[in-house]
């Protein structure tokens, strides 16, 4: 196995690590933490890894409150359309799906 093929192979594995932590929903910075380590796989530059990412960013938490005195996580961007659309979100789910 060659080093760029043993660097590859750990990365990878880091990659999985990270999405298989007990199978539950990752969060905002899990998913952004993915595709940190994918940049640093050498795809930094890589129109689509920053378009990834650029929507990711855009898709994030935060805790709104529903008149209950009860905070939800909702999409910040896609609450600005739909109020109460919780987190996270079609598109989060979308990216997180694929990653896996």
């Amino acid at each position: 196995m060659t080093h760029e093929e043993l660097y590859e192979s750990k990365s990878q594995m880091k990659r999985v690590e990270i999405l298989k932590a007990e199978e539950k929903q990752m969060t905002h910075e899990e998913l952004l933490e993915i595709l940190e380590h994918t940049a640093q796989d050498g795809m930094a530059d890589e129109p689509i890894l920053k378009a990834l990412r650029a929507v990711v960013e855009l898709h994030k938490p935060f805790q709104f409150e529903d008149g209950l005195d009860e905070y939800k996580p909702v999409c910040q961007h896609c609450q600005l359309g739909v109020v109460g659309d919780v987190y996270p979100c079609e598109t989060i789910q979308a990216i997180e799906k694929e990653l896996r």
